[in-house]
């Protein structure tokens, strides 16, 4: 399935960079690769997705990344499609940004077709683009003030939307999650995890 998510923040908001929620993306990645078993790689497209190091070895997905990089949107769908119709990487990462409605709707076929994962990410200016991906999700960093924020930051991950499913209100479909930088882990705050009703949403 293709799945979206939007990385913002304050720095975007005022034009400055866009930045996309790697983090999020490596954990989902790394997930792929646990239940695809050994060998599996993942495939990460358009330089503006390529993650650091750091992040890529902790979850152990550096010896099975390989980093292409494409020139516009057109190119960054074929080489997505390819990927996932080849079934040969459990997961493809990609720049989604100028992805219309036809190459998404393309890539999930391709998707549906191969049994391949694809997350693709977007700019915050991306949120209204028609499209056919499953989900779509917005990232927003959570700034703390504890010392300990810089090693674990934190973000409030939304639902915005699911395909076949109504929109939820922003208060449903919104989980607070935080890195672990010396472990790579991406985990759910436990105040979160354990409020009435999250685990049956999670899930």
């Amino acid at each position: 399935m293709v799945h979206e998510w939007i990385g913002a923040g304050s720095a975007e908001a005022a034009g400055e960079w866009w930045t996309p929620p790697l983090a999020a993306l490596a954990h989902l990645a790394g997930r792929a690769v646990t239940v695809t078993g050994s060998g599996a790689r993942t495939l990460w497209v358009g330089r503006g997705v390529w993650p650091f190091a750091p992040l890529l070895a902790a979850r152990s997905l550096l010896a099975g990344a390989v980093l292409i990089d494409t020139r516009g949107p057109r190119e960054t769908a074929w080489a997505v499609d390819l990927a996932l119709r080849g079934r040969g990487f459990a997961a493809v990462i990609a720049d989604g940004r100028g992805l219309d409605l036809a190459l998404t709707r393309r890539l999930q076929l391709a998707a549906e077709s191969g049994g391949g994962l694809a997350l693709l990410a977007r700019a915050a200016s991306e949120r209204d683009v028609l499209s056919a991906s499953g989900t779509r999700w917005l990232v927003r960093p959570v700034h703390a003030h504890a010392p300990a924020s810089v090693h674990r930051p934190r973000w409030a991950v939304h639902l915005l939307r699911r395909k076949g499913l109504r929109p939820t209100p922003a208060s449903d479909g919104c989980w607070t999650v935080e890195l672990d930088h010396a472990t790579g882990a991406l985990s759910l705050l436990p105040d979160v995890a354990h409020r009435p009703g999250a685990a049956a949403r999670a899930g």
